[in-house]
């Protein structure tokens, strides 16, 4: 970690990156936790100023400063909305990082860094996890509102597989399977294993691979955040595409940037453009009853080309599936990676019109690509007494997928 005395050309840094900004507040409509608040300093203009100040020691970082700072959800809807261009993105990770330099921005729960360290342990709590699932005993070993957060197991997995390889390969497919994913959501996994493999592909999971970095970049780490980026680079060396199905692990391996970025593809764009290109290879049963659905669209899926129409695309291919979607105030639910942890009374804030929405609109499904929002959408709806299933749409496309012995 730096400490105050290595952090001279990092302060420079957001002096300089600040001073970009012309104060005009067009950010300010677009920030969620500004929406919610109503206050300058946690608008990306107020930000900015705090980061200045504290780059300058005209501000301590004090336990005020550093949860205005905290609190920025980064999904750089300011960003985008900037006419000078501002590269908030990288000041506010630097921000972070100053923060963590002195001491003031505490680094992952010591539980959180293990499993992000060590892929053994990752995968022998994965076996755990599916045990208890598939075996029901998960009612009895974990409370309600854990229970709650997990999505549910897949039924009847056997038949399921059988319908995964059909007839000649279209090549061979690296799935990142992320981190706490490969413990929280083995049901995503599972299923986009299977849908690659209806459409053709031979699915490897490549050994080497790990975090993809995000949390680490996002909370002053960037170190750990390299780290986690030239592992995945090692792991995932080669020419065959590189598919992720948690949008927010996609947005970080755009920011790894050359030609792992190239090679990369959130999973429904993936299939989607497959589809394209084979002339529609994947059939899927309509559903039993005609039903709605909603659709969220995470903070981290705009920022990647054709996510959302990928997926309308592909959902649009089962028949009595009605797709509406989410309304959304604010713009972010409030996970956002360490959000979800660190700042659970503004994430309660965020996503409560969110909830609201989904009981006036009374669906019984929420589809999601965020593995975060998913958790967190699932815990707000248990706290709400809500029956909701909250799903990856790879989830929905293979329990429909024909043939799939439902």
């Amino acid at each position: 970690m730096r400490t105050v005395h290595d952090t001279t050309s990092l302060r420079e840094d957001l002096v300089a990156g600040v001073d970009r900004c012309v104060m005009c507040g067009l950010c300010l409509p677009h920030c969620p936790t500004y929406l919610v608040t109503r206050n300058e300093a946690d608008s990306p203009r107020g930000r900015l100023s705090l980061m200045a100040a504290l780059a300058q020691d005209q501000l301590r970082a004090d336990v005020v400063l550093t949860t205005h700072l905290d609190q920025c959800l980064h999904c750089l809807r300011c960003q985008r909305a900037c006419p000078a261009e501002v590269a908030y993105a990288g000041l506010i990770d630097g921000a972070k990082e100053l923060l963590r330099a002195e001491k003031a921005l505490p680094p992952p729960p010591w539980w959180l860094r293990q499993l992000l360290d060590r892929a053994a342990l990752r995968r022998a709590l994965a076996r755990l996890v599916g045990l208890l699932q598939r075996s029901g005993l998960q009612k009895i070993s974990m409370p309600a509102k854990y229970r709650a957060m997990l999505p549910q197991a897949p039924a009847r997995v056997r038949a399921r597989r059988r319908a995964g390889a059909r007839g000649e390969t279209r090549g061979t497919v690296l799935l990142f399977t992320g981190c706490v994913a490969e413990i929280t959501d083995q049901t995503t996994l599972g299923d986009a294993r299977l849908l690659l493999q209806a459409a053709g592909f031979d699915v490897r999971l490549p050994p080497g691979r790990t975090c993809c970095g995000a949390l680490d970049q996002h909370g002053g780490d960037p170190r750990r955040a390299r780290r986690c980026k030239e592992q995945n680079l090692k792991a995932f060396d080669g020419e065959a595409p590189i598919v992720s199905c948690a949008s927010g692990c996609g947005a970080q391996w755009c920011e790894y940037g050359g030609e792992a970025a190239r090679r990369h593809f959130d999973i429904l764009d993936f299939l989607h453009r497959a589809e394209q290109d084979a002339g529609q290879t994947l059939a899927f049963a309509p559903l039993a009853q005609p039903e709605t659905m909603a659709l969220h669209t995470p903070c981290t899926q705009p920022g990647t080309a054709g996510r959302v129409s990928a997926a309308k695309g592909l959902l649009a291919g089962v028949a009595g599936l009605d797709l509406v979607d989410l309304p959304d105030r604010t713009g972010c639910c409030g996970a956002a990676g360490l959000h979800l942890l660190r700042q659970s009374d503004m994430g309660g804030r965020l996503i409560a019109d969110k909830i609201e929405g989904l009981e006036a609109m009374g669906v019984k499904t929420l589809l999601t690509t965020n593995i975060g929002c998913a958790i967190h959408f699932r815990r707000a709806l248990h706290a709400r007494g809500l029956e909701v299933s909250v799903m990856h749409p790879v989830s929905l496309l293979c329990r429909q997928l024909a043939g799939a012995g439902q």
